[in-house]
């Protein structure tokens, strides 16, 4: 199980998951939702729902997600965090 919240400056980032019996409406077995906000807007979003394959939120825009296992998406997910402060483009 993931349950973990960070808050720095302005900013919110927020971890959930956990795991289940696979079934055919969520085949990864898996439930999870990685959140990045900043002054109480998601600016970024990786998570997947039932009958909803892995997907990515950025912004008002959703893109399908190539999920791998959950480390993985976890770090593809601080990857993008990282960039977006980096560049400051949010």
């Amino acid at each position: 199980m993931i349950d973990k919240i960070t808050k720095f400056k302005n900013y919110i980032i927020k971890l959930t998951g956990y795991q289940f019996e696979k079934s055919n409406k969520n085949q990864l077995g898996l439930k999870y939702s990685f959140v990045f906000i900043k002054d109480n807007a998601r600016i970024l979003g990786y998570d997947n729902h039932e009958n909803k394959p892995p997907h990515v939120h950025r912004y008002n825009k959703e893109y399908t997600y190539n999920f791998i296992d959950i480390e993985t998406a976890i770090n593809d997910f601080y990857k993008e965090v990282k960039n977006i402060i980096e560049n400051k483009s949010d």
